[in-house]
């Protein structure tokens, strides 16, 4: 009997499989006070993120506005695939979602999207990844409108 407590207690530590993975469904809207840019002169007046997420379906639209200008795009990706056209690759690690967007030039922006408890925040831990081997780290955070 002594060693079925620590048993237990190893089964209760290990990863849950088959866990639902988050949805990130919704209209997201920057937090800009909670969200951490290096220059906050490279920091958007606006950043709307609209979301529709069925299963391994991701559909997104990026609203921004930057001194004044406005510009975005839509995106969708199969999580697990690659849109090739559209530059784009989804993959889940664990519960976070990695998207990574490579432009024409060649610049790789990767996104962590992790939903906070309750759904009504994402954490982007965004890496951007220059062609001359520079890097960028900015933590965007979202609310949920």
């Amino acid at each position: 009997m002594r060693f079925v407590l620590p048993f237990a207690m190893l089964l209760a530590s290990l990863p849950v499989f088959g866990q639902a993975k988050p949805n990130f469904t919704g209209t997201w809207k920057l937090n800009i006070t909670e969200s951490q840019y290096p220059n906050k002169d490279g920091m958007p007046t606006s950043l709307v993120r609209t979301v529709d997420h069925k299963g391994d379906s991701l559909r997104y639209k990026v609203e921004r506005e930057f001194n004044g200008k406005k510009d975005g795009f839509d995106a969708e990706v199969t999580i697990g695939d690659a849109n090739l056209e559209a530059n784009i690759v989804a993959a889940w690690d664990g519960s976070v979602l990695v998207t990574t967007l490579t432009t024409a030039q060649g610049v790789k922006q990767i996104e962590h999207w992790k939903l906070a408890e309750g759904g009504k925040k994402i954490s982007d831990q965004t890496v951007v990844r220059r062609t001359d081997g520079t890097e960028t780290n900015i933590l965007r955070v979202f609310d949920k409108q």
